[in-house]
């Protein structure tokens, strides 16, 4: 798995390369909480050249949303592909963290929720 960050409108964006699993979710929770350290809150995972996630991978965004939760700030997921998208209703992480289609709507609800 490859990570890289960028920020796009004061929010940053990790885009993931790779599969995430028990071997490597931990390098995902290990960048949040030091982008965390540093004063980010808004964060998006980008995870269009993702193919597949296991359950370690879904217990780290479940973590780092409440992290974030904790700093006033949000998780959103973007760019998921179909099946990772049936992960994600199996075990209801759609329901607790906000899915988004593309960056762009990723991107409007962090500033329809933060710059009102």
């Amino acid at each position: 798995m490859e990570l890289s960050s960028r920020i796009v409108n004061n929010v940053l964006i990790i885009d993931v390369i790779g599969e995430i699993d028990i071997y490597n979710s931990s390098n995902i929770k290990e960048l949040i909480m030091k982008k965390v350290d540093d004063g980010e809150n808004k964060i998006i995972i980008n995870l269009a050249r993702v193919n597949y996630i296991d359950s370690s991978g879904i217990g780290t965004f479940i973590s780092c949303n409440s992290l974030l939760a904790k700093y006033k700030g949000a998780l959103i997921i973007e760019n998921v592909n179909d099946s990772i998208q049936k992960i994600f209703r199996l075990t209801q992480l759609d329901s607790i963290l906000y899915i988004a289609k593309n960056e762009e709507e990723a991107l409007n609800f962090f500033k329809n929720r933060f710059n009102k």
